[in-house]
């Protein structure tokens, strides 16, 4: 124990040097050391070691880092999508938004998309309204965290509807509360993992989302067609460039989902 207080205490002295400047040296290092590179060679036969000892993959790892690598985690297909334990989401930050406003993000799943129907209903209804005023970034942020939604059916097509309010205050009247923007954001994703031909998994779309701002209040004719789309974005990419009842996107803005 009194040894490994003094080495966190070294520990605590040292300035780690950036990693854009630790993989060049690094890098320097595995060339220029012969019998490393001999060790590896040796080793790459055996099966127990050859993912992580071959030297065109340590070389491939110190590669200029902005090139997309052929091995990656894809989080759309990380965590299976159980009803029982459902999945957590949270509206991080409105972005590019008029900052002469306050924003409140109101979120919901369609479908059913019973927010937007004749008989409207609140349920799974959730509301981002505590701006953080104290924060950092040139976004809106919300104080709210991530929020649990289970038993929600095992529906490809189901997405996130996040409706933006502006709230605009006034010295000499009442505050003024207009519908400002909204996006979908599908939730889930599917693939055949065990490649059995018969029916997809289901995997919650995991990950950090910049989702594009649709500008104006939720249409209810768009939110019912939605329902019955496979492909979210593809749909709405479609009304984009529609000559009938067009929709248009909110100029440099985005919310982020995650």
């Amino acid at each position: 124990m009194q040894h490994e207080l003094a080495i966190l205490e070294e520990k605590t002295k040292r300035i780690d040097p950036p990693v854009a400047n630790s993989i060049p040296a690094c890098r320097l290092a595995l060339v220029n050391d012969k019998k490393f590179k001999s060790r590896l060679k040796k080793n790459v036969r055996k099966t127990k070691y050859e993912d992580v000892t071959n030297i065109d993959f340590l070389e491939q790892v110190f590669e200029d880092k902005s090139k997309t690598p052929e091995f990656f985690l894809d989080l759309n297909y990380f965590s299976q999508y159980i009803p029982s334990i459902g999945f957590m989401f949270n509206i991080d930050l409105l972005f590019n938004f008029d900052p002469s406003m306050v924003y409140v993000a109101v979120c919901s799943i369609n479908p059913p998309g019973s927010l937007y129907q004749e008989n409207m209903s609140t349920d799974r209804m959730v509301v981002y309204s505590e701006v953080d005023f104290k924060s950092n970034v040139q976004a809106q942020r919300f104080n709210e965290s991530f929020y649990m939604l289970k038993h929600l059916p095992m529906n490809q097509r189901s997405h996130l509807v996040v409706d933006v309010k502006a709230i605009k205050f006034s010295n000499s009247g009442p505050a003024h509360i207009r519908d400002y923007a909204w996006t979908a954001f599908p939730i889930f994703s599917s693939l055949d993992v065990d490649e059995d031909g018969d029916a997809n998994e289901i995997f919650v779309r995991s990950g950090l989302h910049m989702m594009p701002m649709i500008k104006g209040p939720v249409r209810n004719d768009i939110i019912q067609q939605l329902a019955y789309c496979e492909d979210t974005w593809g749909f709405l990419n479609e009304k984009l460039d529609s000559k009938v009842e067009p929709i248009s996107l909110l100029p440099n803005t985005g919310t982020v989902i995650q």
